[in-house]
Protein backbone atom coordinates (compact mmCIF):
# COMPACT_ATOMS: atom_id res chain seq x y z
CA UNK A 1 0.00 0.00 0.00
CA UNK A 2 2.91 2.33 0.65
CA UNK A 3 4.14 1.83 -2.92
CA UNK A 4 0.67 2.63 -4.27
CA UNK A 5 0.55 5.82 -2.19
CA UNK A 6 4.06 6.75 -3.39
CA UNK A 7 3.02 6.25 -7.00
CA UNK A 8 -0.09 8.43 -6.55
CA UNK A 9 1.97 11.07 -4.75
CA UNK A 10 4.46 11.16 -7.62
CA UNK A 11 1.53 11.56 -10.03
CA UNK A 12 0.25 14.53 -8.00
CA UNK A 13 3.73 16.13 -8.03
CA UNK A 14 4.02 15.55 -11.78
CA UNK A 15 0.57 17.04 -12.41
CA UNK A 16 1.35 20.23 -10.49
CA UNK A 17 4.65 20.66 -12.34
CA UNK A 18 3.54 19.83 -15.88
CA UNK A 19 0.32 21.86 -15.64
CA UNK A 20 2.38 24.86 -14.49
CA UNK A 21 4.73 24.52 -17.43
CA UNK A 22 1.77 24.20 -19.80
CA UNK A 23 -0.07 27.16 -18.23
CA UNK A 24 2.94 29.39 -18.83
CA UNK A 25 3.13 28.29 -22.45
CA UNK A 26 1.99 30.29 -25.44
CA UNK A 27 -0.20 27.37 -26.60
CA UNK A 28 -3.70 27.57 -25.13
CA UNK A 29 -4.23 23.81 -25.71
CA UNK A 30 -1.08 22.81 -23.83
CA UNK A 31 -2.81 22.56 -20.45
CA UNK A 32 -5.42 20.15 -21.81
CA UNK A 33 -2.62 17.95 -23.17
CA UNK A 34 -0.74 18.14 -19.88
CA UNK A 35 -3.86 17.15 -17.93
CA UNK A 36 -4.06 13.92 -19.96
CA UNK A 37 -0.67 12.83 -18.59
CA UNK A 38 -2.00 12.67 -14.99
CA UNK A 39 -3.19 9.11 -14.50
CA UNK A 40 -5.90 9.30 -11.82
CA UNK A 41 -9.06 11.36 -12.42
CA UNK A 42 -9.41 12.45 -8.78
CA UNK A 43 -5.88 13.85 -8.79
CA UNK A 44 -6.39 15.38 -12.23
CA UNK A 45 -9.54 17.19 -11.13
CA UNK A 46 -7.84 18.56 -7.99
CA UNK A 47 -5.22 20.50 -9.97
CA UNK A 48 -5.86 24.15 -10.81
CA UNK A 49 -3.71 26.71 -12.56
CA UNK A 50 -3.45 30.25 -13.72
CA UNK A 51 -1.02 31.30 -16.40
CA UNK A 52 0.38 34.64 -17.41
CA UNK A 53 2.09 33.97 -20.77
CA UNK A 54 2.92 37.66 -21.21
CA UNK A 55 4.82 37.64 -17.92
CA UNK A 56 6.24 34.19 -18.67
CA UNK A 57 4.95 32.82 -15.38
CA UNK A 58 2.32 30.45 -14.04
CA UNK A 59 0.93 29.34 -10.71
CA UNK A 60 -0.47 25.87 -10.10
CA UNK A 61 -1.97 24.31 -7.02
CA UNK A 62 -3.50 21.02 -5.94
CA UNK A 63 -6.04 20.27 -3.26
CA UNK A 64 -7.15 16.63 -3.03
CA UNK A 65 -8.41 14.87 0.09
CA UNK A 66 -9.64 11.29 -0.25
CA UNK A 67 -10.87 8.95 2.43
CA UNK A 68 -11.89 5.37 1.76
CA UNK A 69 -12.27 2.17 3.75
CA UNK A 70 -9.12 0.13 3.93
CA UNK A 71 -8.09 -3.32 5.12
CA UNK A 72 -9.05 -4.54 8.58
CA UNK A 73 -11.58 -1.74 8.99
CA UNK A 74 -9.00 1.04 9.00
CA UNK A 75 -9.88 4.14 6.99
CA UNK A 76 -7.27 5.28 4.49
CA UNK A 77 -6.88 9.00 3.99
CA UNK A 78 -4.61 10.67 1.49
CA UNK A 79 -4.20 14.40 1.07
CA UNK A 80 -2.27 16.40 -1.48
CA UNK A 81 -2.01 20.14 -0.97
CA UNK A 82 0.64 22.24 -2.65
CA UNK A 83 1.20 25.29 -4.81
CA UNK A 84 3.98 26.15 -7.21
CA UNK A 85 4.97 29.42 -8.86
CA UNK A 86 6.93 28.97 -12.08
CA UNK A 87 8.78 31.79 -13.79
CA UNK A 88 10.28 31.17 -17.22
CA UNK A 89 13.35 33.29 -17.90
CA UNK A 90 16.19 33.16 -20.33
CA UNK A 91 16.18 30.52 -23.03
CA UNK A 92 13.88 28.06 -21.25
CA UNK A 93 10.54 29.45 -22.38
CA UNK A 94 7.90 27.31 -24.03
CA UNK A 95 6.79 29.68 -26.74
CA UNK A 96 7.64 31.32 -30.02
CA UNK A 97 10.68 33.57 -30.14
CA UNK A 98 10.03 37.27 -29.66
CA UNK A 99 11.93 40.24 -30.92
CA UNK A 100 14.56 40.23 -33.64
CA UNK A 101 15.67 36.57 -33.83
CA UNK A 102 17.86 35.28 -36.65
Amino acid sequence: MACFYGFRSASADWGVFIDGVAAGSYDSNATAYAQQSVMWPDIRSGISWTGQPDDRSATTWIDVVNSRPGPLGADLTEAYRASVFLSFVGVFYAGPPTGNVR
